[in-house]
C-alpha cells in the first residue's frame, strides 16, 4: 500500500512501481503484479439525475442518483478520464447512500463501491476491480470535496494488484 498525502502539492510525474507514466487521475498504463501505485487528480461533476423510484415526490429509501464526472490533470487541466456513479438512498432522511462507480482511464476501467453521505466532506470508496490493465486492481479512492455542491473534488486513487 502506498501512503500519500490526500492533497500532495504536485502530482507524481513517475513512480518506480508503475509500468508507465502517472498523470492526474490514475496510472496511465497500469500496475505490475502485486505492486501498488497512487495518483491524484481533480474531479468535476457533469450533472446528477435524481430518480424518485417510488414516485411519491419526496426523498425515500430506494430513490437513486445517477451522476457523470470528468477527471482532470490538476496542472494542465486536461481530461484524463471520465466516470459515472449510481448512488441508492438507504435511509429516509437522505443522508446515507450506497454507491458504485465506473471510471474510464487510459488502459481500462476502475470500479468502485462504498457508502456516501452528503454530510461528510471526504468520500472513501473501495476499488473493487477493473478492466484492461486494472483488471486485478484493489485499493481505495479518496475524494475531498472542494465545494458545497459536490461538483469539484480532489481525488486520490491508491491501487494494488
Amino acid at each position: 500500500m502506498v501512503v500519500c498525502d490526500e492533497q500532495p502539492e504536485t502530482p507524481p510525474r513517475t513512480r518506480s512501481r508503475l509500468r508507465g507514466r502517472a498523470r492526474g487521475g490514475i496510472a496511465r498504463r497500469g500496475l505490475r503484479d502485486g505492486r501498488a501505485a497512487h495518483d491524484q487528480g481533480d474531479r468535476r461533476g457533469n450533472g446528477i439525475t435524481i430518480v424518485d423510484a417510488d414516485h411519491d415526490g419526496s426523498p425515500s429509501i430506494g430513490d437513486y442518483e445517477i451522476g457523470s464526472e470528468t477527471y482532470l490533470d490538476p496542472s494542465s487541466h486536461r481530461t484524463v478520464g471520465r466516470g459515472s456513479v449510481i448512488c441508492t438512498q438507504v435511509d429516509a432522511a437522505g443522508t446515507h447512500y450506497q454507491c458504485q462507480g465506473v471510471y474510464r482511464f487510459a488502459g481500462g476501467d476502475v470500479l468502485t463501491a462504498g457508502s456516501f453521505s452528503p454530510l461528510e466532506k471526504t468520500l472513501r470508496q473501495a476499488v473493487v476491480g477493473g478492466t484492461g490493465v486494472y483488471r486485478q486492481a484493489r485499493g481505495l479512492e479518496t475524494a475531498i470535496w472542494l465545494d458545497a455542491k459536490f461538483v469539484r473534488a480532489r481525488v486520490v486513487f491508491e491501487l494494488e494488484g
